[in-house]
């Protein structure tokens, strides 16, 4: 059973794929939070989108629990002749302009996802910083807002499973991407101050 979230983020990501093809740019849900390490991750991504789902303002009215869900994506783009090169683009290049203005907003914004509702564009953003600069990109975030319903479901609770295992860490990690990292298994900078596995009976 798949939660409305995630139906929404893995929809755009399929519809800008299409979109993009051709263009030599890589689409995918955003890996982690703003920070140097982050901008370190997005030099071997870019050019590339960037699909994040940023929450939302409860929709004042509504029957069911509902929100103006807040999708950003951001376009990245890297150029080694400088910042005019990666917002214009060049022969060598796709430029951040061209992306937003062909690629991202004219598909997305009145978009349909089925069974959710329509996207509107609320802005377009540069995002320029001393960081980004440094690391020799691009960035742009373009918001859409999307109304979100929260249905209950039929089955409420976890699925079946057979295995379960926990891992503990305190204190929380130094950054947003190390953290994901561990959450996914990988123990590099640091193992579990705790651990536990419990197998249920499958029969």
């Amino acid at each position: 059973m798949s939660d409305i979230i995630s139906t929404v983020e893995a929809h755009l990501v399929d519809v800008l794929t299409q979109a993009v093809a051709g263009a030599g740019l890589r689409v995918q849900d955003l890996p982690g939070d703003w920070d140097d390490e982050m901008l370190r991750t997005l030099l071997t991504l870019a050019p590339c989108v960037l699909i994040s789902f940023s929450g939302g303002q409860a929709r004042r009215g509504a029957t069911t629990a509902a929100i103006d869900g807040q999708w950003t994506l951001y376009v990245v783009t890297k150029h080694p002749s400088g910042q005019q090169a990666r917002r214009r683009g060049n022969a060598m290049a796709i430029g951040a302009y061209e992306v937003v203005s062909r690629l991202v907003v004219p598909v997305l914004h009145n978009h349909l996802v089925p069974g959710v509702g329509t996207l509107s564009l609320t802005g377009i953003q540069d995002l320029y910083t001393g960081s980004v600069e440094r690391q020799g990109l691009a960035v742009y975030g373009c918001t859409f807002v999307l109304p979100m319903s929260f249905e209950p479901q039929a089955s409420a609770g976890l699925g079946d499973f057979a295995t379960f295992v926990s891992s503990l860490d305190i204190p929380p990690h130094a950054s947003s991407s190390t953290q994901s990292e561990w959450l996914q298994g990988n123990f590099t900078h640091g193992k579990p101050d705790a651990s536990d596995t419990v197998n249920l009976p499958t029969s």
